[in-house]
């Protein structure tokens, strides 16, 4: 056998700035064979980043590697020059960032930032330009050498990042949270990728993500980080279904698909200390429920387990020695008869002008986001909503809470329309609050947490020092302390900005909260927090909810019934537990067989969604369906209810009922389709 790619053995990153020395990674070691995948995960702040980027040789400004050793094809970084080690570093590893926006030159075309990673010069850097967009699935490569980062999709961008990781045939590929701010069919797609180059080139491949599932479904090994250290490391299905430390246990019971729907989230309360000041025992003992006094005064030395593992934990998991069980936390709901509906989306289109002519000012080219979509949400539940992106999700629930209007139908809000509500309309607005995807964009960075939540109060006719002690009453709601209310949300960590929009949501008292994406950018047990608390609010307020969401996990973990969008369309509309066990949309299986490590069988998505400004005829789905028939092509299918709660747009639904397929046969009889239909 031959020996590690990578090399790393008691690493130290210190990094000095104003508020003094602080060790980012404190004396790590790992190796990764040829075509092998290593997983770190941990939350943000445990030095993950970090270790890579020293690896890499990109630390910031301020930062540098003050021990150990990192050795890469059998050579020692530190015993090269700095010149010949930058040189080294940049012929044998490839780094793919999270974000393809900042990763790639606004300024430069694809063709001239590829060409500017390459050795070659003229015609022959052109070819090897387009032989690399070709490599990682960029269609009509040649062409695209000419186009500007801002004129590729998430997906596409992405795979330029990959290209030019891939660009000096490195031997070692760094990917740091490559799919996080992807949808579920185009993280696949860009996993997959990853995956076939490690095993045809026999790369070795750091993997750091915050995604517990990805590194379960890619990675042959795991490195769990917390506060600088290692403090698991092994097989990935050993380490995954048996965790020895309980910081591993915790990560895992956050995530929503290993607890039922039922079943409370059980996060890690807390989060990781500082750095610059942190405990002088095991820097887990202060957010562990198996920590005594011990814990607090000895930092836990590397240990191995009998199946090789190593661990650092005075208390080991095991069948004596257990995290308790979570509660069992059922949301009542309503029986589906007296159910009422709180909003009703009637036939809503919205379409957006993108030119105009000239002279006349007339509509020349038009975008339409959302296609006809008649929705129902009913008082007391939650609606989940999922599609890739560009699919209308986000503009559907603007629609919804009237920060836009329709071109085309009507919002129809306890049986009136929006239009005839008059001075109803104020109760409305507060009625309909929304939670947003990132928690300090939406934060106006110059007022206090007080303020930004008490803000909305000061219509209701609220004093000021009323408003305070509401703000304060809704900070302990939400799990927020009462010492946060006179900071600002750059003071303040990720979760509890999203805390302070939830907050800030529920002041006007809201029946309907409709949350765009509230939790994807957030750590897994910072997520499971926040889960945990729609639940509980929900439980006792009595919300209804409208949650978007790629991840379909979460959907599945928080939803009663779930709504697929695909191009603007509504095609599948189901209660989430037949959804998930037998989606009747060929998109719906599509995007379920995505999901990491999923059990649903059925071709993935290829190729990337449609224009939306030029849709494609008859069914929108049709250009990427395996099971497309010549009628699919021509004749756009209508939204079918197949019973118990099941609608589809299909003209040949995975799963129909016997009254649904006569159907489509009486009116088919005389059609052209009939021969071909026959012969299938």
């Amino acid at each position: 056998m031959s020996g590690p790619v990578l090399d790393v053995q008691g690493l130290v990153t210190r990094l000095d700035g104003s508020a003094g020395p602080i060790i980012a990674v404190n004396g790590i070691s790992f190796s990764i064979g040829p075509g092998e995948c290593l997983g770190i995960v941990g939350e943000s702040g445990c030095g993950k980043t970090m270790s890579a980027m020293s690896i890499a040789g990109l630390l910031p400004e301020g930062g540098f590697i003050a021990e150990g050793r990192i050795a890469l094809d059998g050579v020692d970084l530190a015993s090269l020059s700095s010149d010949a080690r930058r040189k080294f570093r940049a012929e044998h590893i490839g780094v793919v960032f999270q974000n393809p926006a900042t990763a790639l030159n606004p300024r430069m075309n694809i063709g001239a930032q590829l060409r500017e990673a390459l050795p070659l010069r003229g015609d022959a850097a052109n070819r090897r330009a387009a032989e690399l967009l070709d490599m990682v699935g960029v269609p009509r490569a040649w062409d695209r050498l000419v186009d500007f980062p801002h004129e590729l999709s998430g997906g596409l961008a992405q795979r330029v990042v990959i290209a030019l990781a891939l660009a000096r045939s490195p031997k070692l590929l760094i990917a740091d949270e490559p799919t996080t701010a992807l949808d579920v069919s185009i993280q696949t797609q860009i996993l997959d990728l990853i995956d076939a180059f490690r095993r045809d080139l026999q790369l070795a491949v750091l993997l750091v993500t915050h995604d517990i599932d990805v590194v379960a479904d890619r990675a042959q090994r795991v490195a769990v980080m917390y506060a600088g250290n290692i403090i698991e490391e092994g097989p990935t299905k050993a380490l995954l279904n048996d965790p020895i430390h309980p910081y591993t246990a915790g990560l895992l019971a956050s995530t929503p698909n290993k607890v039922s729907p039922g079943t409370v989230l059980n996060p890690v309360e807390g989060a990781p200390p500082s750095l610059a000041n942190p405990p002088s025992g095991c820097r887990f003992a202060p957010r562990c429920a198996l920590a005594t006094a011990q814990c607090e005064l000895t930092l836990p030395a590397a240990s191995i387990a009998a199946d090789g593992r190593m661990f650092r934990c005075i208390h080991p998991l095991s069948k004596a020695n257990r995290l308790p069980d979570p509660p069992i936390d059922v949301v009542a709901r309503l029986p589906a008869a007296s159910r009422v509906p709180l909003v009703k989306s009637e036939a809503v289109s919205r379409s957006f002008i993108l030119s105009r002519h000239l002279v006349t000012r007339a509509p020349l080219k038009q975008r339409q986001a959302v296609a006809g979509v008649t929705l129902e949400i009913f008082e007391g539940e939650s609606l989940g909503v999922v599609g890739e992106s560009g699919c209308g999700k986000s503009t559907l629930a603007r629609l919804i809470a009237g920060i836009d209007h329709p071109t085309q139908g009507r919002i129809i809000y306890r049986g009136q329309p929006l239009s005839d509500l008059g001075s109803g309309r104020r109760q409305w607005r507060r009625d309909v609050q929304m939670i947003f995807q990132d928690p300090y964009s939406s934060l106006d960075p110059r007022m206090t947490i007080g303020e930004i939540i008490a803000e909305p109060l000061s219509y209701n006719g609220l004093a000021k020092a009323e408003r305070r002690k509401r703000a304060a009453a809704l900070m302990d709601e939400v799990g927020l302390s009462q010492e946060l209310i006179d900071q600002r949300p750059a003071q303040i960590s990720g979760g509890q900005r999203q805390r302070v929009g939830i907050a800030r949501a529920l002041s006007q008292d809201p029946k309907l909260i409709i949350a765009d994406e509230s939790v994807s950018a957030l750590d897994v047990s910072v997520q499971a927090t926040i889960l945990n608390l729609f639940r509980r609010l929900q439980r006792e307020r009595g919300l209804t909810y409208l949650f978007i969401s790629h991840d379909l996990n979460v959907v599945r973990y928080m939803c009663d019934r779930v709504a697929v969008m695909y191009l603007g369309k509504l095609v599948e509309l189901a209660p989430t537990d037949a959804l998930f066990r037998n989606p009747a949309h060929p998109y719906t299986r599509a995007l379920l067989a995505s999901i990491p490590g999923a059990k649903m069988m059925g071709e993935r998505l290829r190729g990337d969604l449609p224009s939306p400004d030029q849709p494609p005829a008859g069914c929108r789905f049709h250009t990427r369906c395996p099971q497309r028939q010549v009628i699919c092509e021509s004749i756009e299918p209508s939204l079918e209810h197949l019973g118990g709660g099941i609608s589809v747009a299909c003209h040949y639904p995975v799963s129909r009922s016997q009254t649904h397929k006569k159907k489509l046969e009486n009116q088919q009889t005389s059609s052209p389709y009939k021969e071909e239909r026959n012969m299938k």
